[in-house]
Order: structure tokens, then C-alpha cells, then sequence
């Protein structure tokens, strides 16, 4: 398209010049100046592109509603580390115990807010290299790196405890009274030997 345009311009100057000059000139450089205006718009147009992928990609690795990682996001993690044998990675899978009571008691609203409040106290109780995702509905995925069976389960216990001590609002009509989880945990260790706990 620019080649084309810079030809015509060519060829517009030359009879402009070859007619008097001024003429071919005034033309020429109006051209000019809408050919840099344009490749400036196309410039812009791409730049704005490049930004709204970088930012869908962003999107893509954050869950909605909670703000932590997405299963597709974790399980990519998790399977570099697998492949790249790490030493030791424990995952746990955390469950809201008796969510859908929740939900039918106050509604989807809360429940997300719920949710939102659990992802918060979760990420709060991890170190900073531990990864944490949503794996669906009321379910959160945990990877620990450099951990092995004993620490994992000492994780778990900690993550339970800091749960149930956790003030959730409306979480009274909880069949045990407060809202609780239970956690199942996987290790593995660097000679790739998978243990369920």
C-alpha cells in the first residue's frame, strides 16, 4: 500500500514539476505528510494490538473472579517443574466442604465473595514461591516446590486451621457451623515417583 502511494506521489511531482513546479510540489509534500500520517495511525494501530494480546495473555492466566492463577495456568507450571525434575513438589487440592449449601443459603453473589475471601486467606498462609490456582467450582489447586510428604502435610493441617479459624460472613448455616476444607495432597518426588497422602 505505501509503495504504491509513494509512487503516485513520484509521478504526481513529476508532471507537477514538469507543469510549473510549485503546483507539483504543494501536492507532493501533502502527500508526503499523509503517507507519514498514515504509517503513524498503522503504527499506532499495532502497538494497540500488541497491548491488548499482552493483556488477553494476562487474562488468560488469572482466574475471573478470584484473581489467582487458572488451572490451565498452574497445571502449565506444574507440568515445566515435572518435566525439568524438580527435586520435590507436593500439590494439594483444597475443597470448600458443603459449598453448595452455602450457595442455596445465600445465594451465587456471596458464594463468589466466599470464594474471593478463600483465595486471599489461602495465598496469605503460602510462601512466596508456592503457586496457588483455582481448579474449578469451590476447588483450589496448590503447588509447593522443594516439598516433600512430611511439609506437605504440615501445610495442609496449617491451610485447615487458618480456614476454620476464619470468620466467613453467613457461614454459621454450615452443617459444622463455620465453613471448613478438606485437603488431598500428591508428592513427587526427583526420581519421579508419584504418592498420594
Amino acid at each position: 500500500r505505501v509503495d504504491s502511494v509513494w509512487l503516485w506521489t513520484a509521478l504526481i511531482f513529476l508532471v507537477g514539476f514538469a507543469s510549473g513546479g510549485v503546483l507539483g510540489y504543494e501536492i507532493y509534500t501533502n502527500l508526503q505528510k499523509n503517507c507519514i500520517r498514515a504509517e503513524q495511525q498503522s503504527f499506532q494501530a499495532f502497538y494497540h494490538q500488541i497491548q491488548a494480546n499482552e493483556l488477553m495473555e494476562e487474562m488468560s492466566k488469572r482466574d475471573y473472579n478470584t484473581g489467582i492463577g487458572t488451572i490451565t495456568h498452574v497445571s502449565g507450571i506444574l507440568t515445566d517443574m515435572v518435566e525439568t525434575d524438580e527435586a520435590n513438589v507436593a500439590v494439594l487440592l483444597v475443597d470448600i466442604d458443603f459449598f453448595r449449601n452455602y450457595n442455596e443459603q445465600h445465594g451465587h453473589e456471596n458464594g463468589d465473595a466466599v470464594l474471593r475471601t478463600m483465595a486471599r486467606l489461602l495465598k496469605q498462609q503460602l510462601r512466596k514461591r508456592d503457586i496457588i490456582g483455582r481448579f474449578g467450582g469451590e476447588e483450589f489447586i496448590i503447588i509447593l516446590p522443594d516439598t516433600g510428604s512430611l511439609a506437605a502435610v504440615k501445610m495442609a493441617n496449617h491451610l485447615r486451621a487458618a480456614v476454620e479459624k476464619h470468620d466467613f460472613s453467613g457461614a454459621a448455616v454450615q452443617p459444622k457451623g463455620r465453613l471448613t476444607v478438606s485437603i488431598g495432597i500428591a508428592t513427587l518426588n526427583g526420581h519421579s515417583q508419584l504418592q498420594l497422602d
